[in-house]
């Protein structure tokens, strides 16, 4: 039963850092290449458990601000990975602008004028909805301009 359960926790362990701890380490700010499915939704999977177990414990402490510090860290390597996961779609990167620019907008319009801001934010919502559809689609089984076919 002890062995079982070390095999468990060794395979979840190699598990989180094939997905995890790889992504961040060796592929922070790459924006080139391909990501599979796997990949891109195992790193979404483990951020967000890292990023909710520092948010409790930190504001268990009363320092928020690292939570947010920590949030801020894994910006890029998320914002890389999605690029890679458009990129095995034959997509490019470029296409997650069509989320961040309305967001910019939101929060620039905010002060001047609110419905403004709330047709940006609908916008944002549907460009979410249209990635979130993407990241979800398979991607192609050949060869793109982004690299090779993941087997």
């Amino acid at each position: 039963m002890q062995n079982q359960n070390t095999n468990k926790i060794e395979v979840l362990k190699s598990h989180f850092m094939k997905y995890g701890v790889d992504v961040v380490k060796n592929h922070y700010v790459d924006f080139k290449g391909r990501a599979t499915r796997p990949d891109f939704w195992y790193f979404q999977l483990y951020m967000f458990i890292v990023l909710f177990v520092i948010g409790f414990v930190f504001s268990l402490l009363r320092l928020p601000i690292i939570s947010s510090l920590a949030a801020l860290a894994l910006m890029l390597p998320a914002l890389g990975i999605s690029a890679r996961r458009l990129h095995d779609l034959g997509k490019s990167g470029y296409w997650l602008l069509i989320s961040i620019v309305p967001g910019i907008l939101v929060v620039a319009l905010m002060g001047v004028s609110m419905s403004a801001a709330m047709v940006f934010n609908y916008i944002q919502l549907a460009a979410n909805i249209y990635l979130l559809v993407l990241f979800c689609m398979k991607g192609e089984a050949k060869d793109n301009a982004w690299g090779k076919a993941a087997k």
